[in-house]
């Protein structure tokens, strides 16, 4: 199993080259967005205020190519191995581990990131106003959530690729396109008190204010759900050289 693991890692290395390389990227001008806001289109303000816009992009980059590069690598890799020899199961196993690293070590990056923005910013924004919303980043919670979310995430749509080629990919499509259209219909339910939206929104807030262990054995559950979901998946899938 090591040496399987070490074997897909160095097939992936290019994913976590790319994570690494969105972080610099998205930060860097996450940051200079930023101080464009503060330095000219806050100037002559009295109160103006500036928080992690750079960490914030990284967050939102690696979101995007987590998926894209972890969904098309997952059939790329599964044809490899699969077709050297190796089983689904040591495919998928090994698939998951890889994904964690690359997640970890992505998330990694994003804090280290997220402490430089802010020791420069400290210097940089002496007279304005400091949000500090990277304590949200700095949760274990949410840092165990991204680095297993995303890896399941990832296990999930790939195997759904695997299965259903293309057509996922225009579902996925279908999918944002739809969520665009409907997002201010839900921002104007919700300023309307519309009930079902209501309830949706107690029920998050009613999930956040469980205890951390409730909230730990609740995704828990739903990822070994989603998990066991794309094994399916993948089980039944065929190699396509």
């Amino acid at each position: 199993m090591r040496e399987q693991i070490k074997t897909h890692g160095a097939f992936c290395r290019e994913e976590l080259f790319a994570q690494l390389a969105i972080v610099l990227i998205f930060g860097f001008l996450g940051s200079l967005f930023m101080l464009f806001i503060v330095k000219v289109g806050m100037a002559g303000e009295e109160e103006g205020t500036w928080f992690l816009l750079g960490a914030l992009m990284a967050v939102i980059g690696c979101v995007m190519v987590g998926i894209t590069m972890g969904m098309l690598s997952y059939v790329e890799s599964f044809n490899m191995m699969v077709s050297m020899g190796r089983t689904r199961k040591e495919f998928y196993a090994t698939n998951f581990v890889t994904a964690v690293i690359n997640n970890f070590l992505g998330m990694a990056a994003i804090l280290i990131f997220a402490v430089l923005e802010r020791g420069v910013g400290r210097l940089v924004y002496k007279d304005v106003e400091y949000k500090a919303l990277e304590t949200v980043f700095f949760d274990f919670r949410v840092i165990i959530g991204y680095v297993l979310g995303m890896a399941v995430l990832r296990m999930l749509l790939g195997a759904l690729f695997l299965k259903f080629g293309n057509k996922i990919m225009w579902g996925l499509g279908g999918s944002g396109m739809l969520i665009c259209v409907f997002l201010s219909y839900i921002e104007q339910a919700a300023a309307d008190k519309n009930k079902i939206v209501m309830c949706l929104i107690g029920a998050g807030k009613g999930f956040l204010n469980l205890a951390w262990i409730l909230q730990v054995l609740i995704m828990a559950a739903i990822s070994a759900v989603l998990l066991l979901l794309a094994w399916l998946l993948t089980r039944r899938g065929a190699v396509k050289v």
